[in-house]
């Protein structure tokens, strides 16, 4: 290739070079569209509270957690409803933690807003005593008993929290008039539990906290059969069965059971120093027919231990 030519091809190179360059130049936007930082910035989890439904999609944060509304009007903890039946107006409660607490039979769960509002719900044995709600501390509407529909509470699972579910829950003030209470809230884990008590594992993967109150001491009947009862704060009762010499031949809890050498794992009537007798569970299989098990579930095991009330001291 002669000097000439050689110059004539590297000037074509550089030529072919700048037109590709101008192309890619004018295909780039000059007014690329702005980047909203407040919206990209917001994670997409956040919600106004305006645009909230009348009941949330069950709580937003563990109980360990703080509630609150935060600087942009986002709930930090459950959304709870309030509607008034007299004027169809409707107003929002952000509930921050909960709390529990137990005296005797009486558990309270109590949930509070930072406006100062605040529902407390009291239970005994499974059944709604009554629901309060506060503003400040002066009772703003309440409901008792059976007037307390619209509320349903569930067993607590093995860190003992129940789902509570308020599904237009009607409260009363003292002129008269209605407010339905709607939310999906779950109680303060790991209420105090007087004395001991069980974790039942269903084998559907569901786990409860069998929390005893009250039994009875061994009573037997025409045949000798002895016969243990033990009541849950919930109103469940699992009972053992004994013969003449102590020996375990039975336990039930509702619909399921173990018989004779079926019941494995079952330490009975085992004594402290003090002499408070309990019987301890270890792995203890219940089993259930299919047609009687609860949601499917076909067996349960019971781990822990329940003490036994003392027996009356002798003449």
């Amino acid at each position: 290739m002669t000097t000439g030519s050689g110059v004539r091809f590297a000037s074509l190179l550089i030529a072919a070079a700048l037109v590709i360059a101008a192309a890619v130049w004018f295909s780039i936007d000059p007014h690329p569209a702005p980047v909203d930082k407040a919206v990209s910035a917001r994670p997409p989890a956040a919600v106004a509270l305006a645009a909230r439904p009348i009941v949330n999609d069950g709580p937003l944060r563990t109980a360990a957690q703080p509630g609150g509304i935060a600087a942009d009007g986002v709930c930090l903890g459950t959304l709870l409803r309030i509607e008034l039946t007299a004027t169809a107006e409707a107003a929002d409660e952000c509930l921050g933690a909960p709390s529990s607490d137990q005296n005797g039979e009486i558990r309270r769960h109590q949930f509070s807003a930072a406006s100062g509002w605040s529902l407390a719900i009291r239970v005994a044995s499974g059944k709604v005593l009554d629901a309060v709600a506060t503003r400040n501390g002066e009772i703003v509407a309440t409901c008792e008993a059976a007037a307390c529909t619209g509320i349903s509470i569930g067993l607590p699972d093995q860190d003992a929290v129940q789902d509570i579910a308020l599904q237009a829950l009607p409260l009363v003030d003292a002129d008269g008039r209605i407010q339905h209470l709607s939310a999906r809230l779950r109680s303060a884990p790991g209420y105090a539990c007087p004395g001991a008590s069980l974790i039942i594992s269903y084998s559907d993967s569901r786990y409860l906290h069998f929390c005893p109150f009250g039994g009875s001491g061994v009573v037997f009947d025409e045949a000798g059969i002895g016969t243990l009862h033990f009541r849950s704060l919930e109103g469940t009762t699992l009972r053992v069965m004994l013969d003449a010499q102590d020996r375990v031949i039975g336990v039930d809890y509702g619909a399921y059971r173990c018989t004779a050498a079926t019941c494995i794992g079952v330490l009975a009537l085992l004594a402290d120093p003090l002499g408070q007798r309990s019987i301890g569970f270890s792995g203890t299989v219940l089993e259930a027919p299919d047609a009687e098990s609860d949601a499917g579930a076909l067996s349960i095991s019971l781990n822990g231990r329940l003490e036994l009330p003392p027996e009356p001291a002798e003449l």
